[in-house]
C-alpha cells in the first residue's frame, strides 16, 4: 500500500473511482475535474499502481486574530467498494503530506453530512 499525493497522470483513476462511488452528472464530473479539482489537492492510496482510495481537499486560508492561515475543506472521501468496509478511508484521513511548494495545511475542515 502506497499513500502519497495525487499526481496529474492519475486523475483518471481519481474520475473512475468518484463515478463508482457517487452518483454525479457527467456534465458535473467533466466541470470537477477540469477546472475545479487539482491533483495535488488529493491524497490517494494505491494497491499495486490502482488508486483505491482518495480524499479531495480544498485549499483556503482563514484569519484567526488578524492572522491568515492555510486551511482545507474535505471535499470527498471516495474509497472502492470492496475496500469501504475495511476503514481504508481512516488510513488516508491520518496521513496529509504538504504538496511541492505550499506549506502544510494547519487546519482540515469536516463537515459530515
Amino acid at each position: 500500500m502506497e499513500i502519497r499525493p495525487l499526481k496529474p497522470h492519475d486523475m483518471g483513476q481519481a474520475r473512475t473511482l468518484w463515478e463508482v462511488c457517487f452518483e454525479d452528472l457527467p456534465a458535473f464530473l467533466d466541470w470537477y475535474f477540469q477546472a475545479r479539482f487539482q491533483p495535488d489537492d488529493g491524497l490517494g492510496i494505491f494497491l499495486d499502481g490502482q488508486l483505491v482510495c482518495d480524499l479531495h481537499l480544498s485549499p483556503r486560508m482563514i484569519k484567526i486574530r488578524r492572522q491568515n492561515y492555510p486551511s482545507a475543506y474535505l471535499i470527498a472521501l471516495a474509497t472502492a467498494p470492496p475496500l469501504s468496509p475495511t476503514g481504508a478511508g481512516e488510513n488516508i484521513t491520518d496521513v496529509r503530506p504538504s504538496p511541492p511548494g505550499r506549506k502544510r495545511d494547519l487546519l482540515h475542515f469536516f463537515a459530515p453530512l
